[in-house]
């Protein structure tokens, strides 16, 4: 498909899927003209612009073809060999348009021979085509999207092997690769003796969500490496292929450069393609001295090692630049060289190298290196160690200015030097003021004694940000315990006010039923036989017998109100008290029968001695009165009589079969019969 650059499509993104291809040209001179005079109108810049960006999947890359190409390369101005002094595309990778990019102008028509082309190391390529003259065809590009790996291929042979010479990066390092990338790096030995390959990192800079993966000849993972580690161990394949597939997970950092060699035959078991990388690291404190000595009990060892120095810049002090100086370099074996590069990594410049046999160690020995604290240094050893080889570098932050007392030390030459570097062994001032006479007292071999920053093995790439962690995790746990805490206060605050609020709830129920209870008793009656009269005294019933009846009524009456007043609940007790008093009265005129019982025992029958007593009243009044009223017990139980015998009642004596220790006791009716 034919895609016009300066068409419809320009200043836009295209979206390729792996395995895409298509066709970019820039053939349409109706359009170009036009674009042309736009930019001229609105005088943007003596050149117009047409671009286009494409775009494919994490794992693929971009691969631009050139089939025709028919830019002016001088404008007919002037004559440029070595670049584009007029029209050209331009081709590179956003965002590293600084590392990435190729100018692309001349002549040039696709054949069987020669080829013009560009591939992407990652998943977007930019193409601009800046022109000032018209063009009726000024170029054709094919582009496809492919799977993003690398093969590298080598055909060693005995004494040609090209050791070190082959080198594997990361994109555009020591430039930051992309977030999303993901790439396989595939290196094969073609050779008819027995092949193995060797890879060893000078530069290892990930992410610690970034890893990196080894695969054997036969598909088995041999290793795996993530940002938490400073370097991978040296890995030796079995067999003619290695792969490398490298994830970056999200993280970016700086990347990774590694060299591989090819093994031929034997060559797998010399000692000296197996270098000890368990060495170096990342120096990030304020000074102190790299050493190494006694590494080797007897014989030689070889080893590879690099160290990062490079203090922070921050609050915590004034430091502005960074002093670095070899101290000693001596009695190593082979051939063994040590580098001071500017920067940090191995792609910066050599500031000095040392290489055994050092003759001229001593005419460099006063040497000394300043750098500003942002850029660093790189120092790497490669060789072979004996018992007596040492190694002494001295490095140490430093400034101008800004000397604190109490914490930095003043020196002759007016630098200010951390204050705890004073008397440790090694000159961090430069003029050896921080290590007066008074500092050798202690011990006469004080060089190699006293070593407080000793980077042998290698040091933890993250103890500060370690520390920063516990003390994070302890600080948490310490808000944790006082959220707790004060949950638990708040909970026993509202427990005890929502006691109280119950306590007084409590309280005013049990007022509120005392005020109640206080009220109600008002309309109480109390369960209390009734109020009877007294009956009249014996005289006055004599006196007028005629009342007796309506004395009877009186009673009644009496006794019926007092009924009425009482509560509902004592209906009972008011039942039993009312048939009480009528059985008093019975029993009250029983008795006056049985008073007269001795009068009216004259042979008569009762009717006649009714007619005889109503026709004579005065004539059947009995002789003694009835029995006193304070003898008369209630019982709202049981309702019984009891008379007590008493010295004026004689003729209850007659009636009753009773004796004095066993009063009679009658009911009522047998009162009346």
């Amino acid at each position: 498909m034919y895609h016009e650059i300066c068409g419809e499509f320009t200043g836009r993104r295209m979206y390729l899927e792996l395995g895409e291809e298509g066709v970019l040209t820039a053939r349409n001179e109706s359009n170009l003209r036009e674009y042309h005079y736009k930019h001229q109108l609105h005088n943007i810049s003596t050149h117009s612009q047409c671009s286009l960006e494409l775009i494919t999947c994490p794992s693929c890359i971009i691969s631009l073809k050139f089939t025709f190409l028919n830019i002016s390369r001088n404008c007919d101005k002037n004559t440029v060999l070595d670049s584009c002094g007029c029209d050209y595309v331009w081709i590179y990778e956003p965002p590293f348009d600084e590392a990435s990019g190729e100018q692309f102008c001349g002549h040039f028509l696709k054949n069987n021979s020669t080829s013009l082309s560009y591939t992407s190391q990652t998943r977007s390529v930019a193409i601009s085509f800046l022109f000032s003259t018209n063009y009726d065809h000024a170029f054709t590009i094919t582009f496809s999207s492919e799977r993003n790996r690398q093969v590298f291929n080598g055909f060693p042979k005995y004494g040609n092997v090209n050791n070190e010479t082959q080198l594997l990066t990361s994109p555009f390092f020591p430039y930051s690769y992309p977030r999303d990338l993901s790439i396989e790096y595939i290196v094969k030995c073609h050779s008819a003796e027995n092949c193995r390959i060797r890879l060893i990192f000078s530069d290892f800079y990930l992410s610690r969500t970034s890893i990196i993966e080894f695969f054997d000849w036969n598909g088995q993972r041999m290793e795996v490496a993530t940002g938490t580690a400073f370097r991978p161990t040296v890995i030796i394949s079995s067999g003619p292929t290695l792969v490398i597939r490298f994830y970056a997970n999200g993280g970016t950092s700086m990347g990774f450069k590694a060299s591989y060699m090819f093994l031929l035959g034997d060559a797998y078991n010399d000692v000296t393609l197996r270098p000890n990388t368990d060495c170096g690291g990342y120096v990030s404190n304020l000074g102190g001295a790299i050493t190494m000595m006694d590494m080797v009990k007897e014989g030689t060892k070889p080893f590879d090692c690099y160290w990062v120095i490079q203090p922070p810049r921050g609050y915590m002090h004034l430091q502005t630049h960074l002093y670095l100086k070899v101290v000693e370099f001596s009695d190593f074996g082979g051939n063994t060289q040590l580098t001071v590069r500017q920067g940090v990594t191995s792609n910066e410049p050599a500031l000095e190298t040392l290489r055994h046999p050092m003759s001229y160690f001593f005419l460099s020995k006063k040497k000394e290196h300043v750098v500003s604290l942002s850029q660093g240094f790189y120092v790497s050893l490669k060789g072979l160690f004996r018992p007596e080889s040492r190694l002494s570098i001295v490095y140490t932050a430093f400034s101008y200015k800004e000397c604190i007392p109490g914490s930095d030390f003043f020196c002759q030459n007016h630098r200010c030097i951390p204050l705890f570097l004073r008397c440790d062994g090694f000159n961090h001032c430069g003029d050896e003021s921080d290590e007066p006479l008074a500092c050798f007292q202690e011990s006469k071999d004080h060089h190699w004694v006293h070593t407080p920053n000793f980077f042998f093995p290698k040091i933890d790439r993250y103890a500060d940000l370690q520390t920063a962690t516990v003390a994070f995790i302890i600080c948490s746990m310490g808000l944790v315990a006082l959220i707790f805490a004060m949950i638990i206060l708040i909970y026993r605050i509202n427990a005890r006010a929502r006691q109280q609020r119950q306590l007084q709830d409590h309280l005013q129920t049990i007022s509120s039923l005392l005020e109640d209870g206080v009220a109600g008793q008002e309309d109480l009656i109390t369960d209390e036989p009734p109020n009877y009269e007294a009956p009249p005294e014996y005289e006055e019933v004599i006196r007028t017998p005629a009342k007796g009846n309506e004395y009877r009524r009186t009673v009644r009456k009496s006794s019926t109100d007092s009924r009425s007043r009482s509560n509902s609940r004592k209906r009972s007790c008011s039942r039993c008290s009312r048939k009480t008093g009528d059985d008093f009265q019975e029993s009250s005129s029983g008795s006056r029968r049985t008073s007269l019982g001795p009068f009216l025992d004259n042979g008569l029958t009762e009717n006649e001695n009714k007619i005889n007593a109503g026709a004579t009243s005065s004539a059947s009044i009995p002789n003694s009165p009835p029995p006193s009223y304070s003898h008369i017990t209630y019982n709202s139980m049981t309702p019984l009589i009891r008379i007590q015998e008493t010295s004026s009642i004689s003729s209850a004596e007659n009636v009753s079969e009773g004796t004095e220790e066993n009063p009679l006791i009658l009911t009522p009716r047998e009162l009346i019969q």
